[in-house]
């Protein structure tokens, strides 16, 4: 039988020895290399219609960055909103600029200037009343 004594001075040593072998590099440098986003680009259609969607697409580089995904934005959203997934809706008349940011924390970012118009007003039809002649002067 163990005295209390003896045990404790082996799972000192145990411990010892597994701290060392943590601090030396024998634990935890298995972990991948972070390679961090340097450019975001943003592309899409740069005219959109009020009610309307169209998708944008970010590319996050170099091609073998850790974390490559983004978190979208919209200048001003009364203009047109962007949900997570890059969709843009037209909501009124004017520019926007919709930001790609990427979730790896760099702080790197990427813009689109989209330009929000009315919708055209289908005409159905004209109707002239009046005098059968036109003048031109």
């Amino acid at each position: 039988m163990l005295s209390l004594g003896t045990f404790f001075k082996r799972h000192v040593v145990i411990a010892l020895l597994a701290a060392t072998a943590f601090t030396a590099g024998g634990c935890g440098d298995d972990e991948p290399e972070t390679i961090p986003v340097v450019i975001v680009t943003v592309s899409g259609e740069s005219n959109l219609l009020v009610g309307e969607t169209t998708t944008v697409s970010a590319l996050a580089s170099p091609a073998d960055a850790t974390d490559q995904t983004v978190t979208w934005s919209s200048s001003n959203p009364a203009v047109a909103t962007v949900d997570n997934a890059g969709v843009v809706k037209g909501i009124s008349a004017g520019a926007v600029a919709i930001t790609a940011k990427a979730n790896d924390g760099s702080g790197v970012t990427g813009a689109h200037g989209i330009t929000v118009s009315d919708a055209p007003i289908a005409v159905s039809g004209i109707s002239i009343t009046g005098p059968d002649t036109i003048q031109t002067s």
